[in-house]
């Protein structure tokens, strides 16, 4: 591990660079592919940092415009001083290639940091005193910003594009139908009919009074999905993963009454009816965590986990803000 060496061309980064500073349409074809931090050498991230900061502000680029910008950033002398602007524009004849050269250096910047990222992780899982949720946590972090980095652009799609994906969508919604519902199934024939089932991706927040149901709510919701084939994880953040279950036998049994239960009281019928729903409940594809102590970062981890095997189509948090929201990231 020690004899790896950081990909790096240094020679690259300023051919890059000099392509903007002598064609002024350059920056660009590069803006949306590159940041400071992709550039390896010191003094080319803070020539492009200039670059970048006067793009942004629609500001015209040049070497003297340049030279000015990095004298107000007092960076002049730091990168060599005007002859090193100079230098640099003699590396490059037009900007031909230029996006292609750029993302060369974005691939290194990306296996640089895959690099620096795995050697923390390795020294994570060496050290005993650290917790591996937290060490599994910051792997699924890692491969989460690495992604985003190879797709920085893939977003970007033509008019022709974005038809033939959302036509394909139609296609599949058509294919999926069921009575009118193409996501996951809510249980309700009205909010079925409104949302035509949860919609792969959405983002769905309950919101009410305290103690005026949203929990049953959430449990019914749950239930349904489950019921018609899909796999489900529940976060209980606030019960105890057998309260959630008095619930749901609850739901699913007509004569049981919620006193009995709860006291122990049951008459054999009663009981009889609870094993049989309790049977029913059990075939259901979902996954319960009662764990208390949740943060996001868990959630992600575990739910990647169960999508890595087919076992997770939706998942229901109770509640929010019980879930530990604090993170390294700023944003």
């Amino acid at each position: 591990m020690d004899d790896i060496v950081n990909p790096q061309d240094a020679e690259l980064e300023e051919i890059v660079l000099g392509a903007c500073l002598i064609e002024s349409k350059a920056i660009t074809l590069v803006a949306g592919i590159l940041r400071p931090e992709v550039f390896y050498i010191e003094k080319n991230r803070e020539i492009y940092a200039a670059l970048q900061s006067m793009y942004r502000a629609g500001q015209v680029i040049d070497l003297m415009t340049v030279k000015e910008e990095l004298t107000r950033r007092g960076k002049l002398d730091f990168i060599g001083g005007p002859y090193a602007l100079v230098s640099i524009t003699t590396r490059v004849a037009s900007s031909a290639h230029l996006e292609y050269h750029a993302r060369i250096l974005q691939q290194k910047y990306i296996r640089r940091e895959a690099i620096l990222g795995f050697h923390k992780l390795l020294a994570q899982a060496a050290d005993e005193t650290t917790d591996i949720a937290d060490t599994l946590a910051d792997a699924h972090t890692l491969l989460d910003q690495l992604e985003k980095e190879c797709g920085m652009s893939e977003h970007l799609r033509s008019m022709l594009q974005l038809m033939e994906d959302t036509v394909e969508l139609i296609e599949t919604r058509v294919a999926s139908n069921k009575n009118g519902v193409t996501g996951l199934p809510t249980g309700f024939n009205e909010l079925n009919r409104l949302t035509c089932g949860w919609q792969p991706g959405d983002l769905v927040v309950i919101a009410a009074r305290p103690s005026v149901g949203k929990t049953a709510f959430a449990l019914h919701l749950a239930r349904a999905a489950a019921s018609a084939g899909y796999h489900i994880a529940v976060y209980s953040l606030e019960m105890q993963g057998e309260r959630l279950g008095d619930r749901w036998l609850l739901a699913a049994t007509k004569e049981v009454s919620p006193a009995h239960l709860l006291s122990g009281a049951l008459t054999p019928s009663e009981l009889r009816e609870v094993h049989e729903a309790s049977t029913e409940l059990s075939r259901l594809p979902m996954y319960i965590d009662d764990n208390p102590s949740v943060s996001m970062d868990y959630v992600r981890t575990s739910a990647k986990l169960l999508q890595s095997k087919g076992d997770c189509d939706c998942l229901f948090i109770d509640y929010l803000q019980l879930c530990d929201m604090k993170s390294d990231q700023h944003n």
